[in-house]
């Protein structure tokens, strides 16, 4: 599942790059991005307690697409990203794998003739997950508990001779809920992001 999801995103990254070759629109641009996320993830088990409570780094890269409203300083990008997370302690370990789609809207200000500050949020819908659960060394059915929910996103962020660098704080609308090992759970999570990309 994991070469499916990198797949697609490779494919999606392919295709901008092609769409950009042949782009023609002065306000479309065509991009690709990666970066690197500090998450905070707590997996409750109810009258068991807290069962994983800790802070973890991954990592994301995709593709994106930024249009530029005519005449006005907002954009909208739809973005591409194949997300990977690995985090655990004693009892309980986990690998989470997913595709996300953000779909920001956004607004900018340039900073003399090169440089751009720009604010940005909107949704994030997951298109794809996989997951491997552990606990106590033991693999286990997480009955798609770490599959997200649509979720949100919110930044800055800065554009300099077609690079761009942002900053987002991550979190969901509603936290997901299924079975670690038959035992009834909550997951709750919030990440924050940065990433580097360039326009094309």
């Amino acid at each position: 599942m994991k070469k499916v999801l990198i797949t697609l995103v490779m494919l999606a990254a392919a295709s901008v790059w092609s769409a950009q070759a042949d782009n023609n629109i002065p306000f479309i641009k065509f991009g690709v991005k990666a970066g690197i996320s500090s998450d905070q993830t707590k997996v409750d088990g109810g009258s068991l307690g807290t069962l994983f409570e800790n802070s973890n780094t991954g990592y994301h890269i995709g593709a994106v697409v930024r249009v530029n409203v005519p005449l006005m300083p907002i954009y909208i990008q739809p973005e591409i990203l194949y997300t990977s997370n690995k985090w655990g302690e004693d009892n309980l370990t986990a690998t989470i794998n997913h595709i996300d789609i953000p779909v920001l809207v956004g607004a900018g200000i340039g900073v003399g003739t090169t440089a751009k500050v720009r604010v940005n949020a909107g949704p994030v819908f997951n298109a794809g997950s996989n997951s491997k659960v552990t606990l106590a060394g033991i693999s286990v059915e997480s009955d798609d508990l770490f599959d997200k929910s649509v979720g949100w996103t919110a930044g800055a962020g800065v554009d300099f001779l077609g690079f761009t660098l942002d900053f987002r704080y991550n979190g969901q609308f509603k936290s997901n809920e299924g079975e670690v090992a038959g035992i009834e759970s909550i997951v709750k999570s919030q990440s924050w992001t940065i990433s580097l990309g360039y326009l094309f």
